[in-house]
């Protein structure tokens, strides 16, 4: 009977402990260690003595478990979707916890890859983006404080390879001096060539980082979700494509599977973007929203602009029509790398669209604006840099 109590305890245990806001792993690491004190003095009372292997392995297991649930031990290898490390300001590693999970949880009703936490403190940028480059599985990296994290993006991912890969090979492009202002290609850099010119257009991927809040948490765990699945890998998307065209692509020669694959990962990308820049809700900062934004329009550049060489009007028309929703959602006094990625990518799409609209002029003098933006440090943004390598251009092409 004394035993029957103290099973009955430990099973009501966990769930009375959550109604009271405790974490379910704290209480079964808690309640654990006194159930097998419990069985192994009820058993000697008995006179029925548990076996030491038994106690050895179930407390091994118990550290392993404990370590486990406090991010001691990490896991054999990144998965997809989000990685929150170690956040300041948050010494018992809860709230990233409870971050992590609920995102995971959301996930899991939606089908989509959820968060892994990284039991490591990464204390700067450079060393985010260091990690992100050897994990290129992972949609992006949340760090920084926990009360205003920092989401920072995957400069790995390439939306418009098979295009600069076309234009080089035709001969319209010579690669523009990169290196003079510290930006490498494919590193949240791409090229796009003009007819006609030989240097190629620098396209920005996508901003270094952006500042977040943790309220309102529901709405911020739902727009992380739909903003991971938009930066995902190809080789991740393709699960989420029909069946029906999945058939299809095997079928097709590799060429014309890779250019089936471009599509359907950026017509996938379109949406998930989409959904996350259409949650509207009490948000404290425009950055969120505005870089779902951004890479809207991003994606219909990339849908613009296909390996023929041949270039979408109206793909183009929707690109600048999201670039400017951003511009006047950014605050770009808190926002500069997002502020001048915006900038720089508007002024692309009006030169690859090849119009004189009075936007477009607009867009080309927002090249000046885009390489004043600095970073808290003072260092130029990507987007500034890659502002000034195409203000060159620009320039010298006689092209404003």
């Amino acid at each position: 009977m004394p035993l029957l109590y103290v099973l009955l305890g430990v099973a009501i245990s966990p769930s009375l402990g959550v109604m009271f806001g405790f974490h379910l792993e704290d209480l079964q690491t808690l309640l654990f260690p006194l159930l097998l004190g419990a069985l192994f003095f009820l058993s000697a009372e008995q006179g029925v003595r548990l076996p030491t292997p038994v106690l050895v392995a179930a407390s091994v297991l118990w550290l392993f478990g404990a370590l486990n649930a406090r991010n001691f031990i990490p896991a054999l290898q990144a998965s997809e979707g989000i990685a929150v490390t170690r956040l300041s300001e948050d010494p018992t590693g809860l709230r990233s916890r409870e971050l992590k999970q609920r995102v995971v949880e959301i996930s899991r009703l939606l089908g989509f890859a959820g968060a892994e936490e990284i039991p490591l403190s990464l204390k700067t940028e450079a060393e985010e983006l260091a990690w992100l480059r050897n994990h290129p599985r992972v949609s992006f990296l949340i760090g920084g404080a926990a009360g205003f994290p920092r989401l920072v993006l995957p400069p790995s991912r390439k939306y418009l390879g098979a295009v600069a890969t076309s234009s080089a090979s035709q001969g319209l492009a010579e690669a523009p001096d990169l290196a003079s202002v510290g930006l490498t290609l494919n590193d949240g850099i791409e090229l796009i060539a003009l007819p006609g010119i030989k240097t190629p257009l620098v396209f920005v991927s996508s901003p270094e980082s952006i500042s977040l809040t943790e309220e309102p948490k529901e709405l911020v765990r739902h727009f992380l979700i739909w903003l991971s699945m938009g930066f995902s890998e190809n080789a991740y998307l393709k699960r989420f494509i029909p069946a029906t065209a999945a058939t299809e692509l095997t079928r097709s020669e590799s060429e014309s599977r890779a250019v089936w694959l471009r599509a359907w990962s950026l017509a996938l990308r379109k949406h998930f973007f989409q959904v996350a820049s259409d949650l509207y809700g009490a948000w404290p900062s425009s950055a969120p929203r505005t870089l779902a934004l951004l890479q809207r329009g991003s994606m219909y550049v990339a849908d613009g602009l296909a390996t023929d060489g041949t270039v979408d009007e109206a793909s183009l028309s929707c690109a600048l029509g999201f670039y400017r929703r951003a511009q006047r959602t950014v605050h770009k006094e808190y926002a500069q790398q997002l502020y001048a990625a915006i900038l720089n990518n508007t002024a692309v799409a009006c030169l690859v669209q090849q119009t004189r609209e009075p936007v477009c002029s607009m867009a080309f003098r927002g090249l000046i604006e885009a390489t004043s933006q600095r970073r808290a440090n003072g260092e130029m943004t990507r987007g500034a840099r890659a502002a000034y390598l195409n203000l060159l251009l620009v320039k010298r092409e006689g092209l404003f």
